[in-house]
Formats: C-alpha cells, sequence, structure tokens
C-alpha cells in the first residue's frame, strides 16, 4: 500500500493498511499513531535556537515532510538470492526521478529501480567486467562476515588470481624510498608470491608519496598525513598540502598490537586509486616489531573484527558544533593526543578513495571511543568516495562528521553498531548502497541526527540518500538493549531518502529486532521519503517510544 502526504492543512489524520497518522501546521501540537498497531503517543512542536518552529515529534508521520511516500509490504517483493537486487511489481513513481538537490548543492538522480543492485543486472560471476551487480569481482567474501556476499566458492579475495601476474613482488626490498625512510620489515608470502614488508611509522608520510603494489605495508600505530590537525590549521594556507598515493592491488594492514590507523589531516589528500580488477584492500595483521620483525598470521584471512583503527578523512567542511573557526576536536585519537577538523569549505577535497576494501576495522582507543570503517570529519565535496567495502566493523561502517563529501557504491556487512552514521550538518549525498546486517552483531542500517545537544542547530544534517537496501538480521538482538532496526531519525535530522529499500533478509530468513524505521525526539520538517520500500515483519513504522 502507497502512503503520499503533502503537508498543507491544518490537521490531516489517515488511516491505511493499519498505519494511523496524524499531522498540523508548525504551531498547533497534536498527536501521532505509533507503528503498525495504531496505539498513539503525543508529540509536540518544537523550536530551533533562532525561535522558529523545526519539526514535531510524530513517530509515524514525519510532522512537517512536505512529501512521504512509502510502500508498506510492496507486491511482488523477493531479494535475488545471487545479485541482492529487489524485485516486486510495484512501479515507480515519476515524482521522484529528480534530481534532487542538498543545501551544499549536491545532486542526486535516483535510479530507476527500487534499492541499490539493479535487477537487470546478471548473476554474480567473480569477474567485474561482465554485467554483474555493481559489487561483483572486487569485493571480499568470507563467512566468518556476517551478511557474506553470495557467491561460490563462499570465500573469495579479488587479488587471489592477480597476484604473481599482474601484481608481483619487487626484487629487493625498497622501503626507504617510499616515505621517510619507511624500514624493512621482512617478508611474507601472499598466494604464493614473496613481498616485502615495510613498517609504517607516524611521520614517515609526511610528504608527496606512493605506496606500490610490490611491496606490503605495516601501520605500526596511528599514522598521520599531513599537518592540517592543529587548531590553527583553520586557515587552509597554513597547512602542508601532502599527497597520500595508493597503487591499485596495494595491501596494508595495522598492526593489532599498536592500535594503528591512518588518517588524513586537513589540507592533505589520499589518492587510493583501486581498480575494479586490482582493489586496495586494508585490513589488520599480527605483527612482531622485534629484532626480526615479521607478519605472524595470515594477512589473506580478513575475518577478523576490531584488529585496528581505519582511515580517517579530515576536511575543511562545515560542521555544526565548532568553534568561532568551525572546527572541533576529534574523538578518533589516541589518549594524549587532540586532532582538529573541520571549517567553512564544503566543497573541500581529502582525495579518492575507489575501489577499496576496508576490513576488520573499529579498535576502540577508549571505551564508547571507536574509530568506524570509514571516519569522513568535514570532508567537502571535492572528495571521491565510490565502490568502497567495508567489513566486520566493530564500530559504524561509515560515519560522517558533517561535511558535503558524498559516496556512492557502497557495500557494509556484520558491523557491530550502525552501518551509516550521519551527524554535525552533513549535507552530502549517498547513491547505491548495499547494507546486511548481522545475525549476532548490528544496531541499525541508518542512525541520523543533527546536533545532539542542539537539535537545530545550523548547517542542518541534510543528505540525499538513494537506492538504498538495507537488509535485516537480528544484529545484537537479545541483548539488554536490543533495538535493531533499519533507520532511526532523530535530534534535529532533515535528509531526504528516495528508492531506498528497508527488509528482513530473506536470503538468510534474519528479521529486523524492531521493524523499518522508527523517529524520535525531533525531525526537521525538510525530512522527505520517496519510493520507499518497507518489508518488515516487526512493523514499517514503529515506535519505540525512546527519546530519551
Amino acid at each position: 500500500m502507497r502512503f503520499t502526504k503533502i503537508i498543507n492543512l491544518v490537521f490531516l489524520l489517515f488511516a491505511l493498511a493499519g498505519l494511523s497518522a496524524c499531522g498540523h501546521d508548525d504551531d498547533d501540537s497534536s498527536s501521532g499513531g505509533g507503528g503498525s498497531s495504531s496505539s498513539s503517543s503525543s508529540g509536540s512542536s518544537s523550536t530551533s535556537s533562532s525561535g522558529g518552529p523545526i519539526a514535531q515529534n510524530w513517530q509515524t508521520d514525519f510532522s512537517n515532510t512536505d512529501s512521504y511516500d512509502v510502500i508498506d509490504a510492496p507486491a511482488g517483493f523477493s531479494i535475488n538470492a545471487s545479485t541482492l537486487a529487489i524485485n516486486t511489481t510495484e512501479a515507480t513513481n515519476a515524482d521522484f526521478n529528480g534530481p534532487f538537490s542538498t543545501p551544499a548543492g549536491e545532486n542526486v538522480t535516483p535510479q530507476n529501480f527500487f534499492g541499490a543492485v539493479d535487477p537487470a543486472a546478471a548473476d554474480a560471476d567473480d569477474d567485474p567486467a561482465n554485467a554483474g551487480p555493481f559489487w561483483d569481482g572486487w569485493t571480499i567474501r568470507d563467512p566468518d562476515i556476517e551478511g557474506n556476499l553470495p557467491g561460490m566458492p563462499t570465500t573469495f579475495h579479488p587479488l587471489q588470481d592477480d597476484i604473481g601476474t599482474d601484481i608481483t613482488a619487487a626484487g629487493a626490498e625498497d622501503c626507504a624510498s617510499k616515505g621517510n625512510g619507511l624500514t624493512y620489515g621482512g617478508d611474507i608470502a601472499v598466494f604464493g608470491e614473496t613481498f616485502p614488508i615495510c613498517i609504517i611509522e607516524d611521520g614517515d608520510l609526511d610528504g608527496d608519496f606512493t605506496l606500490s603494489n610490490d611491496h606490503i605495508y605495516v601501520l605500526d600505530g596511528t599514522i598521520q598525513v599531513g599537518n592540517g590537525d592543529v587548531e590553527g590549521a583553520s586557515d587552509a594556507a597554513s597547512v602542508n598540502e601532502d599527497v597520500l598515493t595508493i597503487e591499485a592491488g596495494t595491501q596494508i594492514y595495522g598492526a593489532s598490537s599498536t592500535t594503528p590507523s591512518l588518517v588524513i589531516t586537513r589540507g592533505s589528500r589520499i589518492e587510493a586509486m583501486g581498480t575494479a580488477d586490482h582493489p586496495i584492500i586494508l585490513g589488520a595483521v599480527a605483527f612482531d616489531a622485534g629484532a626480526d620483525p615479521v607478519i605472524t598470521d595470515d594477512p589473506t584471512d580478513l575475518g577478523g573484527r576490531g584488529g585496528w583503527g581505519s582511515l580517517v578523512i579530515s576536511g575543511y567542511g562545515e560542521i555544526n558544533n565548532g568553534d568561532a573557526n568551525n572546527q572541533t576536536t576529534t574523538e578518533a585519537t589516541p589518549d594524549g593526543i587532540t586532532r582538529w577538523f573541520g571549517g567553512t569549505d564544503n566543497a573541500d577535497s581529502s582525495g579518492t578513495i575507489r575501489y577499496v576494501v576496508l576490513a576488520e576495522t573499529g579498535e576502540a582507543f577508549r571505551p564508547d571511543e571507536e574509530v568506524q570503517g570509514l571516519t569522513i570529519e568535514g570532508a567537502g565535496s571535492g572528495t571521491t568516495i565510490e565502490y568502497l567495502q567495508i567489513t566486520n566493523s566493530d564500530d559504524d561502517g561509515i560515519e560522517w562528521f558533517g561535511g558535503a563529501a558524498s559516496a556512492r557504491y557502497l557495500v557494509i556487512q556484520g558491523v557491530s553498531d550502525d552501518s551509516l552514521d550521519i551527524d554535525l550538518g552533513y549535507q552530502g549525498a549517498i547513491q547505491n548502497a548495499l547494507i546486511i546486517q548481522g545475525s549476532t552483531q548490528g544496531d541499525r542500517g541508518i542512525e541520523s541526527d543533527n546536533n545532539g545537544s542542539d537539535f537545530g542547530a545550523e548547517p542542518k544534517t541534510s543528505p540525499v540518500i538513494a537506492n538504498i537496501t538495507i537488509l535485516g538480521n537480528p544484529g545484537d538482538g537479545g541483548t539488554a538493549d536490543a533495538n535493531t532496526m533499519g533507520a532511526l531519525h532523530h535530534e534535529g535530522f532533515g535528509g531526504q531518502v528516495y528508492r531506498g529499500v528497508y527488509a528482513d533478509d530473506a536470503i538468510s530468513g534474519g528479521q529486523f529486532d524492531s521493524g523499518c524505521l522508527d523517529i524520535d525526539h525531533e525531525v526537521d520538517e525538510t525530512l522527505a521519503y520517496g519510493d520507499v520500500l518497507f518489508n518488515c515483519a516487526a512493523g514499517g513504522l514503529v515506535d519505540d517510544d525512546d527519546t530519551e
């Protein structure tokens, strides 16, 4: 059943397919129904710091949303077991063909199908040159990853057939030339080819350097590129513009004993230029840095969790919790280190991340302060992020802290917390994102807010999300605070979602613990949904009454 609502009345009451909702103008108060049970909960208008109304607290109808179009239990709904495309007899609505824009000017034209994968895609066959789904051939498959991608064999490493042919080891180690004196750390055999290992320590990548695929690299601690992390670097002219280039097919591993991460600071860039045939792999290894350094486990086994921090990119984009120079400090640092990000340039570039696999990420620096699979701090729209797989993060998949860096063609599987976490004024675009929640890991497919301390803070979190598929499993269901679901919007969030799918994972037989969508606290009046499919046994629009 499709529901469409244009808010232009003082009161609007509808009840279709078991969903009830109430609406009113910005100055009235009312109550809204909760979830598919038609139970009601009270809601009231709220004012922003400027005094104007920003939203209402209604669980079922998005309050002041200008456009709401959701199909609950869509006709003919199924999931292609080979491609993970969504099949349905429902038709898309021309009203949602786009393009749609964010306040930062990022444009998205939804593709003319529901979800992340084109239903016309051929079956997955591990050859990216064929017409399979966008994720086929360059992504890791591993049974130790909850929500493993389909295909045979169940374990697949995209570099296995290329190492020793297209990708060959250096005849002799040349670590010192790769940066400011990288040190040699022994050798390691990978798929029958013996590579020299280069150990990277902080300061080794200050400057313009290239990591080539004929060596393997170990991050021995948190590695920063550039000097844009200091408070005074809010002026871009005051920092170095270092560029780290990573060749296609390069393998980089965090040493699991040293809380490592790779951080690109403001003003510098990463150019991680993988290809469909030769993606860049970043994971974790056990590494003995003694007198005779050696990797002590198999680097091709990427099924671990939380073995290293991960990749952090920081930029001069806008945030809504900054100081007088619109900058703030990050939580993604070891004890005793302060790093700054943010600014006023939403067109800033932190570089390129293309055909990259980030595995085994999310190590905690301190309790409740982990690094996500990819942490994006104020990166601007000049940043390119596409064809990215994040597996087994021990925190979120991707978290945006403000900025306007867009991302497309994403695969996020079995993360411990939220797959996409969006906050602090993010104004980019997300398109073609495939999210598979784990059977014992995961919280929400999307968690989105504006600013937890000031729901009306400017700039408001207002991305456009199009062609997203979120497949649900219990995740952390069964724990005392279990509340797994497709998406949670709260604390002033005001984005747009088009041609998305929030559904129980019919392939694995798993279900969301709490249904498809919940709205808590307040949402901005710009929140809009169009051509979104809900297929959740626990309910489409749900009310967990959690507004604390």
